[in-house]
């Protein structure tokens, strides 16, 4: 049996719809779905937080869910099985709540702690794609991965300052994840989430 930990970061309130897609997510067979939401917090520690609470009740993924996102039906069946291929972290994808059609897919860094999220007319269709870096708001992370940065460093998540401004902790993340513990990440474009803001992205 495979456990999930459904989890999503929250720092007010969670948007009825994100709730009523983590409710409709088909389940696939042999696994094992929980839920929790962490209130109260910073981002980045409140994913420390799940973090703590997945790994504390042997959980085998985490899947963050972000309290503004509106998620497909079949998006954990398919991120599981990515991750039963070979990847260790697995991703749909969505655009950032600001009119640029810019997604929150990352090409590979080209400086130290500075990421290009790249456009929505960039992103090849409808395949699965090896990426370097993203948003975490439908992500997909192994256990195993945790283990092996709080082996090497004592965290997950933290903001680091960039040259122009400070980097987001998911991105932060993907970066340690692929040096520290060695992690394939990867993205199924075919599975766009909903961006909730001002009207639905």
């Amino acid at each position: 049996m495979t456990r999930v930990l459904i989890a999503v970061p929250c720092a007010a309130y969670c948007e009825a719809e994100t709730f009523k897609s983590i409710y409709g997510l088909l389940i696939p067979d042999n696994t094992e779905t929980s839920f929790d939401i962490v209130q109260g917090y910073t981002v980045e520690m409140a994913r420390n937080k799940i973090v703590e609470i997945s790994l504390k009740n042997v959980f085998d993924y985490t899947f963050f869910v972000d309290s503004d996102i509106i998620l497909p039906d079949t998006i954990l069946g398919r991120l599981l099985a990515i991750c039963e291929k070979g990847a260790d972290m697995a991703t749909g994808w969505y655009i950032k709540k600001n009119d640029s059609g810019t997604t929150v897919i990352s090409s590979p860094k080209y400086t130290d702690n500075e990421f290009r999220l790249i456009k929505e007319d960039e992103l090849p269709q409808d395949i699965i794609i090896p990426i370097y870096a993203c948003g975490f708001g439908c992500m997909l992370v192994k256990n195993e991965v945790f283990k092996k940065l709080l082996a090497a460093d004592g965290i997950c998540f933290e903001w680091i300052q960039g040259k122009e401004s400070a980097v987001g902790e998911d991105l932060i993340f993907c970066d340690k994840a692929i040096k520290k513990a060695d992690a394939k990440i990867m993205a199924d474009t075919s599975l766009r989430c909903t961006h909730i803001g001002r009207k639905f992205y």
